[in-house]
């Protein structure tokens, strides 16, 4: 039996502009996982803890039946760019019967959390069916075969795919978007291998590091935000220099925390984030995104007041602030005062830097 964990995320900085490509963002892969075990069977069946069972009688990823299901879309998905790979190989390895179980740590009493299950759920299945059937992979690769299972689906269509580069390299990942537009138009026009093997214009993809001495706090504010509908409600008509002023400052700062955590700077660190997050509130607010609701204008008042860097993490409307601190243990007054706010503290770090191999 194959065994893997694939973390989720949390976005520090650029989560708005990061779905324009070319445009950057630095995303945290967090120690809250999704577990894979696949094994071989007479049977490829799935079974996943919050879906159920999917077996496929035929023992072949073609032709799969529809399914409503946003989730087993996303499998259904996974299922299809593997065997189209798969099958693109020049010495492709034959399809073995498989069982996949699927079970989320990304939730707390059945309320998702925030971190970004989409994305970790492609990754682990692409990844365990890979490594299933002893196909290699790089991290890049295992990123770029991702984004074409989501791309495939309407609703990621104007998403960044950030998850997916923290599932894949785990740590902080300094992460640029590809040219989706030549992308999707390169992916009608050559194989699936081609692509893959293919320098995405635009896109980077790199880790950087938190200082040992600054530590990550979150807030959970309780209340599930879907990233997706507040994209949806980005108004592409609003003058193209306010887009483009915001995709600046948004760039800027980005690079600027970048440039903090290498030097170890805190007071840098901490403009910037407070810059960027100021950012954040006037463009959702030029563009009429729900953003700011109580709790989490009460967490940045918070953690202002504890004199801590604070932000919005993802799209806001609900989900998680993140905050950072130099005491390894968070101030016992600063979680009281968020409890008070109905904020609960979240226990979650950084996820090491993913090496070769994905085995938990």
């Amino acid at each position: 039996m194959l065994k893997l964990q694939i973390p989720g995320k949390l976005f520090l900085a650029g989560e708005f502009a990061v779905t324009h490509s070319g445009h950057s963002s630095l995303v945290m892969a967090i120690d809250r996982y999704i577990d894979f075990k696949i094994k071989p069977a007479s049977q490829i069946e799935i079974q996943s803890d919050l879906l159920g069972a999917y077996s496929i009688p035929n023992n072949q990823l073609k032709n799969l039946p529809n399914t409503l299901d946003e989730q087993w879309q996303l499998i259904q998905s996974a299922l299809n760019i593997f065997e189209e790979f798969r099958k693109d190989l020049a010495k492709s390895p034959a399809l073995k019967p498989f069982s996949l179980e699927i079970e989320s740590h990304l939730s707390i009493d059945h309320i998702k959390i925030g971190l970004g299950s989409s994305g970790a759920t492609v990754v682990g299945v692409l990844a365990s069916l890979l490594q299933f059937h002893q196909i290699s992979f790089s991290k890049t690769k295992l990123f770029k075969l991702a984004s074409l299972a989501l791309l495939q689906l309407p609703k990621f269509k104007k998403g960044s795919m950030g998850d997916i580069a923290a599932a894949c390299f785990g740590g902080i990942v300094f992460y640029q978007k590809f040219d989706q537009a030549w992308v999707e138009k390169e992916k009608r026009q050559t194989s699936l291998l081609n692509l893959i093997n293919m320098e995405w214009p635009l896109l980077k993809l790199e880790n950087a590091h938190l200082p040992n001495n600054w530590h990550l706090l979150v807030g959970w504010t309780k209340s599930p935000a879907d990233t997706q509908t507040s994209l949806k409600q980005i108004n592409q008509s609003k003058s193209q220099e306010l887009e483009s002023e915001f995709l600046i400052d948004s760039d800027r700062d980005v690079l600027k925390i970048q440039k903090s955590l290498a030097q170890n700077d805190w007071s840098a660190f901490n403009l910037a984030i407070t810059s960027i997050q100021k950012t954040l509130i006037n463009y959702t607010i030029n563009q009429n995104i729900p953003y700011q609701t109580p709790a989490l204008q009460h967490f940045l008042s918070d953690a202002k007041l504890f004199n801590l860097p604070s932000k919005i993490s993802g799209a806001g409307n609900g989900d998680n602030g993140i905050a950072f601190t130099l005491n390894r243990i968070p101030d016992p007054k600063l979680l009281d005062t968020w409890k008070t706010h109905g904020i609960q503290n979240l226990p979650l770090n950084i996820a090491p830097v993913k090496g070769t191999y994905y085995g938990i």
